[in-house]
């Protein structure tokens, strides 16, 4: 890159004088001065708007070398696309700045301070900090939901944002020569400004009602560092997973970390004890199962209307990325199944055969919209063909046997504001059917456009909605500084005319201070204020003039108003109210209404937040908690933008699951085998049984049930043992022993087989030998 000095503060940007290139060219017989308008989607795009309309026009498609991506950032577009810039101003750079904003920094030479500010009370605006020029990574956080509002001043007491008591959006506001990030979740805010700033800022907050705390930290240079640095090898957070489902993969890659400074270059860090990268498997729940539609075959016939082409559709699960199962198509949902056949498209007609219409199939418009058409495409068979206009087939036809009305408006009412932007608004009705064409509902709501509001004195640039809440001015504070609100002026937040957001309602207790009480501590121990209503004679307090209060046409009666009530929705449109009473400007009493002039009653309701909602995102269902029985399933559900989602739409994040029943065959043991050879015979039980009480149970499938009879020892007896698997004592056993001698006899035999075949055993004695031998032979 080449001369990468800053432009002079106040010059205009590049893509500012690409825009003026186009005011001598006419726009719709029209000369116009263009402005700028950013576009973060497609940032190499010329989009320019005319001064004071409300529209913009792309008048190049792609802007000059050069020209800066987005704000705020050193990447430029370059042939029409936007490429990084390093912060060594080298293209696609991996170079990087430390949290000094030194290229190549080790992140030694500045110094973080952080902090928390926890006065719980305070009148007006607070000083919170005071952040010098040459900042860095200012940071404030509120703790937690509170209605009161962060504000940012410049070291001449000009304010950059939410200053002399007017709200701005959310956004990106340029201040001191960096920007200031604001951003306000529901009534959470949080300021970051990257720097580095080049004059000091005041961070202060604006008091609505009890702080619930701020932390704080931002980073200064410092020259005189004489810390040496420690660098470590830590690992970075793990990336997102690269598969939904089936088993992917995530990485955890190592950086180099100095001890105070956090992230660095890689360089810092020794190379020999760089740990490898860490990954690991996720989102290991099984892919839903999905029809997968192979390629069409060839046509069934070369010619004629009469052929058919086929095509492979079956129900596939993946295993990963390179890999899936085939399933049986029950898995899959029959009515997404792909068609397998149809009539072949554009077939000449055979010889002799005359021309025909032919058909595509109907169109797929009717799952969610009834009052829809369906429609075909209807040719005849030959494009030079002759067929027979009164038999052409119809191209189009309603989805369902139903009468759809058409839509009815109304016509629109008056706008929500009289000046500015606002809102108005007009029935839609659907008549003549039951049911109109949802997608050509016309819209009931849109913005109107009034002529700018008027400015009031030095407050040029904004317009007052609101009158003073209760106050006293001149308190000081045990902790922070107070900057007092010109008593003269409206001490209630009111709001830029192009930045009106919502306050929700305080309730603020008003007390009469003495007039000698010109100081009032407030520490921890005092108790928010309340507004009463009751009794219709309450004194009210209010900034202390040195004139009368009166209106502006000498009438001692004005009215007064409460603060706006939180909105009702957060989006697609809600209201809001606030109370208006009749204030006697002398006795600083509420009267009834009938005193002050009907026609300069306030408003007391308007429409707020009518931005569309967001859709909600869904994720997959995980797996069914339980195997068998009810189980349940749960997915993540979750809003793009915080509180920019109808909560009464958000779709369930746990449903039940029902699985087969937790019914199963439970085995017993095995028998002992009833030979130990030859072939035997072992049993066991099997019953069904239910597996959560543990009790019998009747349902289980035949087909699975298991074999509660087997065969065993199926190898064959030896020969001089083939007789005895079969041989038996018949008799008493002590009887056949005692009868041994008789076992010459084949009936004494039989009755006493196993005592007669079984060898004795020898004698202990040898004087009983020869006997007992003779008697074996007896």
């Amino acid at each position: 890159m080449c001369n990468t000095e800053p432009c002079p503060e106040n010059a205009p940007s590049f893509r500012s004088v690409q825009c003026s290139a186009y005011d001598d060219v006419p726009y719709k017989e029209e000369l116009h001065t263009w402005l700028p308008v950013a576009t973060p989607m497609t940032p190499c795009q010329l989009h320019c708007k005319p001064d004071g309309k409300f529209f913009s026009v792309m008048l190049s498609d792609t802007v000059a070398d050069g020209t800066e991506c987005n704000p705020g950032t050193r990447d430029v577009c370059i042939n029409g696309k936007c490429r990084h810039v390093a912060c060594d101003w080298a293209i696609d750079s991996e170079a990087q700045e430390d949290r000094c904003g030194v290229c190549h920094g080790d992140g030694t030479q500045c110094l973080t301070i952080r902090g928390n500010f926890t006065l719980r009370l305070g009148l007006g605006y607070v000083e919170v900090i005071e952040v010098p020029s040459g900042a860095r990574n200012v940071r404030v956080d509120e703790k937690g939901e509170a209605i009161n509002y962060l504000a940012v001043q410049g070291e001449k007491g000009e304010f950059y944002l939410n200053g002399r008591w007017f709200i701005q959006w959310s956004g990106e506001y340029r201040a001191a020569g960096t920007t200031l990030y604001y951003q306000r979740d529901g009534e959470k805010e949080s300021l970051h400004i990257p720097g580095p700033t080049k004059e000091p800022l005041r961070i202060l907050l604006l008091y609505q009602t009890e702080n619930p705390g701020l932390v704080y930290e931002y980073t200064i240079p410092n020259e005189n560092a004489t810390r040496k640095p420690e660098f470590h090898w830590s690992y970075a957070d793990w990336t997102v997973c690269s598969a939904s489902c089936g088993g992917g993969l995530q990485l955890s890659k190592p950086k180099c970390i100095e001890k105070e400074a956090g992230l660095v270059e890689d360089k810092y860090c020794d190379p020999a004890t760089k740990p490898v990268e860490k990954s690991k498997e996720c989102n290991k729940h099984q892919c839903p199962a999905k029809w997968w539609a192979g390629p069409w075959q060839h046509c069934s016939a070369s010619c004629g209307q009469r052929g058919i082409r086929k095509r492979t559709v079956i129900c596939v699960r993946s295993l990963n990325r390179d890999q899936q199962i085939a399933l049986l198509d029950d898995d899959c949902e029959a009515k997404l199944r792909p068609p397998d056949s149809e009539p072949c498209p554009h077939k000449r007609p055979c010889h002799g055969e005359r021309e025909t219409w032919s058909a595509s199939q109907w169109s797929d418009v009717c799952s969610d919209e009834p009052c829809n058409f369906q429609s075909r495409h209807v040719y005849c068979s030959q494009p030079d063909g002759h067929c027979k206009e009164e038999e052409k087939p119809t191209s189009r036809r309603p989805c369902a046997n139903l009468t759809c009305g058409v839509w009815v408006v109304g016509n629109w009412s008056q706008c929500s504001t009289t000046c500015g932007d606002g809102i108005r608004k007009r029935n839609v009705t659907c008549r003549g059917g039951t049911q109109c064409h949802q997608a050509t509902e016309p819209p009931k709501t849109e913005k109107c456009h009034n002529d700018p509001c008027v400015a009031h004195n030095e407050d040029s640039n904004y317009i007052p909605v609101d009158e003073p809440l209760p106050k006293k001015t001149g308190h000081k504070h045990r902790h922070g500084h107070d900057q007092k609100p010109n008593p003269k002026k409206s001490s209630r937040p009111r709001f830029v005319a192009k930045d009106i957001i919502q306050i929700p309602m305080v309730e603020l207790e008003t007390k009469e201070y003495d007039d000698e009480a010109d100081d009032l501590e407030i520490n921890n121990e005092v108790e928010p204020p309340k507004i009463q209503k009751e009794p219709a004679l309450i004194p009210y307090v209010f900034e202390d003039d040195d004139e009368e209060d009166t209106d502006q046409d000498g009438s001692r009666y004005s009215w007064k108003v409460s603060v706006w009530t939180k909105c009702s929705s957060r989006c697609d449109g809600g209201s809001r109210k606030r109370d208006a009473v009749c204030l006697d400007t002398v006795s600083k009493h509420v009267v009834v209404e009938e005193l002050c002039d009907a026609y300069k009653r306030p408003a007391t309701l308007e429409t707020c937040n009518t931005e569309p909602c967001l859709d909600w995102v869904i994720s997959e269902w995980s797996q069914c908690s339980a195997k068998c029985d009810e189980g349940e399933m749960h997915r993540e559900v979750a809003c793009p933008k915080t509180h920019h989602c109808n909560p009464n739409t958000k779709p369930e994040e746990r449903a039940s699951c029902s699985l087969r029943p937790c019914i199963d065959w439970v085995d017993g043991s095995w028998s002992q085998c009833s030979t130990t050879c030859g072939g035997g015979v072992q049993i066991r039980h099997v019953k069904c049984v239910n597996l959560t009480s543990q009790g019998p149970a009747t349902g289980c499938s035949l087909e699975l049930k298991p074999n509660h009879r087997q065969p065993c020892n199926l190898d064959p007896c030896p020969e001089n043992k083939a007789a005895f698997s079969e041989c038996r004592d018949k008799m008493e056993n002590g009887m056949c022993k005692s009868m041994r001698h008789m076992c010459g006899t084949w009936y004494f035999k039989e009755k006493c087989c196993i005592t007669c075949t079984r060898k004795r055993r020898p004698p202990k004695r040898p004087t009983h030998h020869s006997r007992d031998r003779n008697h074996q032979h007896s």
